[in-house]
């Protein structure tokens, strides 16, 4: 019920963001931003409440799981991961097609309303494959909850399956063939890694304040975001990026 509220809730934050910014500033100036942060809202919302009802209980997106999913329910999840997968690559075209025939016209509400329901169905695969990911190894396999070999080990899987879903786009022609479904598994990929390794850190960080009696972890958290930030940002920036505008022209 709280995960249908908060499906809700967003989908109210993302009408009155629109109207309030097509008040108070340049026509379509922000538009994708805001669908991007509304779009992924609701598609947390939505997988946060399909899993709950797989479960029967209170679902979180991040952390130990007060009713973790059985091996049946956990291998639902993934076979829904997979459903997202595919319905991701292959809505992807059509809606992107869609939006730009409304928001050519005089149906901009339309095509704002098309972006964001693009948005929510490419990010689905994403929150599902991490949390299907998280269940199936920590949850289904022994680890304790919280511990540093449950969480090492799911940052290996996922980087695994992650930099094997890059390198099958890379190494075949899947990706000239079919670049939505490219674009899908690249990004699916990358987020898959990306959320394992810092849900091993901030796992880690909480452990070292509670053996430390060092309180609140909010704002230790924060300093090593800020610190992280520091250098990954100017090497994306600087060096990553670069890179692959330069591999994209070959």
């Amino acid at each position: 019920m709280l995960s249908l509220v908060l499906a809700l809730w967003y989908a109210f934050l993302m009408f009155a963001m629109s109207k309030l910014m097509t008040k108070t500033t340049e026509y379509k100036w922000g538009d994708d931003c805001i669908d991007t942060m509304a779009g992924g809202a609701m598609a947390a919302a939505v997988v946060l409440f399909i899993h709950s009802c797989i479960t029967g209980g209170f679902h979180a997106l991040h952390g130990a799981q007060e009713d973790p999913p059985s091996f049946a329910q956990t291998c639902i999840m993934l076979a829904l991961s997979a459903g997202y997968i595919a319905a991701a690559a292959f809505l992807a075209g059509p809606l992107a097609k869609k939006k730009k025939e409304n928001m050519d016209s005089d149906k901009y509400a339309m095509g704002r309303f098309i972006s964001a329901v693009s948005v929510m169905i490419g990010f689905l695969p994403y929150f599902s494959c991490v949390l299907s990911f998280a269940h199936l190894i920590i949850d289904n396999l022994g680890f304790a909850q919280g511990g540093v070999e449950g969480q090492i080990w799911l940052a290996v899987v996922s980087t695994a399956v992650g930099m094997g879903l890059i390198l099958l786009i890379a190494k075949t022609s899947l990706g000239k063939k079919e670049p939505e479904v490219c674009d899908v598994l690249i990004g699916l990929g990358g987020f898959i890694v990306g959320a394992a390794w810092a849900s091993f850190l901030d796992n880690s960080v909480v452990m070292m304040l509670e053996s430390e009696d060092g309180g609140h972890p909010f704002l230790p958290k924060v300093q090593m975001a800020v610190c992280l930030t520091s250098f990954i940002l100017p090497t994306y920036c600087l060096y990553v990026k670069p890179l692959q505008k330069a591999a994209q022209t070959k």
